[in-house]
């Protein structure tokens, strides 16, 4: 195996003092407003508050045949050709997410084909079709593929893409297998660049973590008016063709845990103060400071720090999807609790 290439964006940078200028210079998330009782907060310090070694977005291992093509549906109510999962909006009087996040257990794959069968696990903003907000597509996670001799591999990955767009996903230098507890967090900085972090937490110890400022292609966004959690079944996408592989039978289920979106104003979108209030379920008209009051702050506070508060949009509000194959479910999403609950199901 070839070396990794290993970057040392901390070293000597204190980012839990840095000001937001120096923390997006280097690609990474200003910090969410709040203390240790804000679990927003919490994540940052976690993955951005010290000094950590990263590794690059790019693997040093030869990339897989990736089989890939941005086509999320069209969905049919709760029913899906490719996704099973839950997804999230954010309520009508907030502004866009601007953070998610999941932690789940790589599963056992085995073949039901007689061709290489595959299955996508992943985290991500944006994309969930018909609404015509959401074309693009912010994810990132893992693929894993059977081979018809049983042969098992897995491949970390992000993109950021949109509807048709065809091109690979950016491979992660990121070992992964059965087994394996991930978490997977996506940060938007702006409407054009976004920070996606990937941990593996087999070794509690000395988490193995890849970190990735992105940088939206060219005409792509990302709109955050969705978040999702998703089992995907893969597809070849050609000109206007879409072919479907078969999905890889999995087992135990997928349960994204710590499965939480997040929206406020980071999310870089306009927010007025009276969609604010509203949204805080003040009645209109309404002053500043006692909607600063009410929440908790001392005066003086900026409006910015009033109205910057972050919403947490939890995975138990969202819509569940059922991944159906020629009539048949074979990956049920549910929620159970506040975590996502991902099924296969033969026959």
């Amino acid at each position: 195996m070839s070396p990794r290439i290993v970057l040392s964006p901390y070293r000597g940078f204190a980012a839990a003092d840095a000001p937001d200028t120096e923390l997006a210079a280097r690609g990474l998330p200003t910090r969410p407003m709040g203390g240790a009782d804000n679990p927003l907060r919490r994540r940052w310090d976690q993955v951005f508050g010290g000094e950590r070694t990263v590794r690059t977005a790019t693997s040093a291992r030869p990339p897989p045949r990736w089989p890939r093509g941005f086509q999320p549906s069209p969905i049919n109510g709760d029913q899906s050709p490719n996704w099973s999962g839950v997804v999230v909006e954010p309520q009508d009087a907030t502004p866009a997410l601007f953070a998610i996040a999941g932690t789940w257990t790589v599963p056992q794959l085995r073949g039901v084909s007689d061709t290489t069968d595959y299955v996508s696990i992943w985290v991500g903003l944006g994309g969930n079709l018909p609404s015509s907000a959401n074309p693009n597509l912010l994810q990132a996670g893992v693929t894993g593929s059977v081979d018809p001799n049983g042969n098992v591999a897995f491949n970390a990955w992000s993109e950021w893409l949109s509807l048709g767009d065809v091109a690979p996903p950016q491979p992660l230098d990121l070992p992964v297998a059965a087994g394996d507890v991930l978490e997977t967090q996506i940060w938007v900085t702006s409407s054009t660049t976004a920070t996606v972090v990937m941990q593996n937490h087999t070794n509690p110890a000395e988490p193995d973590a890849v970190l990735i400022p992105l940088v939206a292609p060219a005409g792509v966004g990302v709109s955050g008016y969705c978040g999702e959690w998703i089992v995907e079944r893969p597809a070849l996408v050609d000109g206007s063709s879409v072919t479907y592989y078969t999905l890889a039978g999995y087992s135990p289920p997928v349960v994204f845990t710590d499965a939480a979106a997040w929206t406020g104003a980071e999310s870089g979108l306009e927010l007025s103060f009276s969609r604010f209030a509203q949204h805080a379920g003040f009645s209109r008209p309404v002053h500043a400071l006692s909607v600063a009051a009410a929440r908790g702050f001392v005066a003086p506070v900026s409006m910015r720090a009033l109205m910057s508060e972050v919403s947490v949009v939890d995975a138990s509000s969202g819509s569940t999807l059922t991944m159906e194959d020629n009539g048949m479910a074979v990956s049920i999403g549910t929620i159970v609790g506040s975590e996502v609950r991902c099924a296969y199901r033969s026959g």
